[in-house]
Formats: structure tokens, sequence, C-alpha cells
């Protein structure tokens, strides 16, 4: 996700000597990377001239914290192998984890209400009135048993609207090409780097526009696409984003009635 509300899988020691080694093995075998500190700076409008893998890294840590708290309606069109329908839904996103999402039926009825937060996971189905907090894998949308939405992927698409959290335990390269810089992260697994995401930046506004997550295993698992780009109280916020997964289910998220940084409470992540 783009946020922390899907942990990263990433190993809690200090780097050695030997993953510094890697690291710079890493950077020099993608070709392109950025080593040297010194490009222009970085900004939101207008051609910044070139950057380097520090100007790319400091601008998206900046924009994501930027934003503290989100709040908006969102339609959502999803389309799975067992079905596809269309729903609204309201997301409130609290960082660094917390995050609900309603979702409604066409006369505004809760269908679901799911709840992740400390990286747990709750629904709570109100026409049945129950609460599921075990085994949580498939959600059904618009009531239909045979049309499900993956969570995993449902909360990496809803966190990616929070922008690109980047862990400072994940290893980090940049390449570069004619039309993108392209930013490499990746993780340490028994002292070997495994790919985590990679991030796709237009060059002249260096907003995000691709993002892919890999599976433990270096796989890729979900392409997000970040579209249609509005300013929203003066900060330019992508109103469409777009999700492909490995298992052929497809996301799009429409956003508005956008807020940033509103006042949520513990409260507004509760059941009630």
């Amino acid at each position: 996700m783009g946020s922390p509300i899907m942990r990263s899988p990433v190993c809690a020691r200090k780097r050695t000597a030997m993953d510094l080694a890697g690291y710079i093995f890493l950077v020099l075998f993608l070709g392109g990377c950025s080593v040297k500190h010194g490009g222009a700076p970085v900004q939101e409008v207008g051609f910044p001239g070139e950057a380097d893998l520090e100007d790319v890294m400091d601008l998206l840590d900046r924009r994501y914290r930027e934003i503290s708290a989100l709040k908006a309606l969102v339609k959502v069109r999803a389309e799975t192998p067992q079905g596809k329908g269309t729903f609204h839904g309201i997301l409130l996103l609290q960082k660094p984890d917390q995050l609900r999402f309603q979702g409604l039926d066409p006369l505004g009825r809760a269908v679901f209400d799911l709840v992740a937060m400390d990286e747990q996971v709750q629904i709570y189905l109100p026409r049945e009135n129950r609460v599921l907090t075990e085994g949580i894998d498939r959600l059904p949308f618009l009531g239909q048993d045979q049309a499900l939405l993956k969570v995993d992927d449902l909360l990496e698409v809803l966190g990616a609207s929070g922008g690109a959290y980047l862990d400072p335990e994940l290893i980090p390269a940049l390449e570069k090409d004619p039309s993108f810089y392209i930013l490499y992260l990746f993780y340490l697994k028994e002292s070997q780097a495994v790919l985590f995401k990679k991030l796709w930046l237009e060059r002249i506004h260096f907003r995000l526009v691709k993002e892919e997550v890999f599976d433990p295993e270096g796989q890729k698992r979900i392409t997000i696409f970040f579209e249609d780009y509005k300013k929203v109280q003066d900060q330019w916020r992508p109103l469409r984003i777009r999700a492909q997964t490995q298992d052929s289910q497809q996301l799009s998220l429409d956003y508005s009635e956008i807020q940033l940084n509103p006042q949520l409470e513990i409260k507004d992540f509760t059941f009630r």
C-alpha cells in the first residue's frame, strides 16, 4: 500500500557491511542510478531538471508527510472472475495505520464496514449483525456471495490514496528513462535483496503514475495506476486509482468530496 496500513516484510535488524555492499551492487546493476547528491531541487510545478536518488526520496517523503488524514467518497468499480459491479463507499484514513471503508448500497445503506487498525482487520456486516475478525480473505460486495474482492488488494489500493510510504528499512535504487524516474525498493531476506515495490514518477511534475507491488517470492502481485490529477486544497491529488492483480481482479476507484487532514478521532474507526 502506499501507506503502512499493509506492512512491508522488512527485516528489523541493523544493516551490516554486507547489506551496504549489496545495496551498492543493486544501485550499479540497475544502470542510470544516481548515487551523488547535488541535483536541482525538485518542485511540484515546472520542469525541475535532473534529480538524483536523494531528491526523489525526499520529495516522496515530504508529500507523504503533508497528509496526516484523508476523508473521501469513493466510487468503486470491481471486476473479478466471479462477477463485477459498482458501489460507493466512504473512506477514512488516519496515518500511520488506521483505515475505515464503508461500502454502501444504492440507497446509501451500509453493506459492509471494514476497519484496519494496528495490522488487525475487522469487517462488520450490518445486515447479518455480525463482525468478522478471523479468516478474512475475500469480501462480498453488492450482497453477492459470488462476487468477491480480495481484502488485501482492496486495502493496498485504498492505502495508496495517502501517498507513497517509504519504510526507512527498505533499500532504494533509482533508474532513469526518457519519460520516468523509476524507484526500486528492496528488503533483505536471509541476506538477499528481494524486490518489494517499483514506483514510476513522470519527469516534469514528479507525480506518481504507477506502482507495482511484489510478493515475498519477488513475483508481481498488483499494479496500481494513479490518474486524473486535480488540485485539492492546494495539493495535486489523483482522483482516479486503478489496479490490476495477477489473479485477474480489476479495481477502479474514483474519488470525490475529498477532505485533506480532517480532524479524526479513535471513535471514527469504531463500529457503532
